[in-house]
């Protein structure tokens, strides 16, 4: 009946361990450790744990999206600076005094070639790389931390908010991104 007991009690402390003890342990070993894996004893405490809803592959379709579109207006604005500007510079060769055929030549050209480039850049299409996977699967696992640590010798404790995002089955660490202003 003791041994029952007993292997109840363990049973019961084993069961009782939680997911943020595990991303307690991989949080501390990431923070401690540099990017040449010298572990540092750096006296690190968490404050607060707060596991975030999970990035789905529909959440980083849209992230995506919106880049790819952002950073398409980006290039398009541009090419069509470059596009105006070569052509005013052409208006000014063409008004010269003492105009030039072969600077005529190269503004004529790079007039052509910011045009094709524009043609080329509105003709781009979002590539989704998620085609046929499920818009359920999680890609990511976010977990707010915000954790205390001391950097040796005898500096003051400090304190920090950081997002960690785990693989979905919360082996690793991929990415720490700092909360400012929390």
């Amino acid at each position: 009946m003791k041994k029952l007991s007993i292997l109840f009690i363990v049973f019961c402390i084993v069961s009782c361990s939680t997911n943020e003890s595990k991303y307690e342990k991989l949080i501390s070993d990431y923070v401690q450790t540099d990017k040449h894996g010298t572990w540092t004893d750096l006296d690190f405490k968490i404050v607060n744990l707060k596991e975030l809803p999970p990035i789905k592959v529909s959440d980083s379709i849209a992230i995506l999206q919106q880049e790819f579109e952002e950073n398409k207006a980006k290039c398009l604005e541009l090419q069509e600076s470059h596009l105006k500007r070569s052509q005013e510079n052409l208006e000014k060769e063409g008004k010269a005094k003492y105009g030039s055929k072969v600077i005529t030549d190269m503004y004529n050209k790079h007039i052509s070639d910011a045009t094709r480039r524009i043609d080329s850049v509105k003709n781009l299409q979002f590539v989704n790389k998620y085609e046929g996977i499920s818009s359920e699967k999680v890609l990511l696992q976010p977990v707010e931390c915000r954790y205390s640590y001391v950097f040796p010798p005898s500096n003051p404790r400090q304190e920090r908010t950081d997002i960690f995002y785990f693989l979905p089955d919360n082996s690793k660490i991929l990415r720490q991104k700092q909360i400012k202003n929390k």
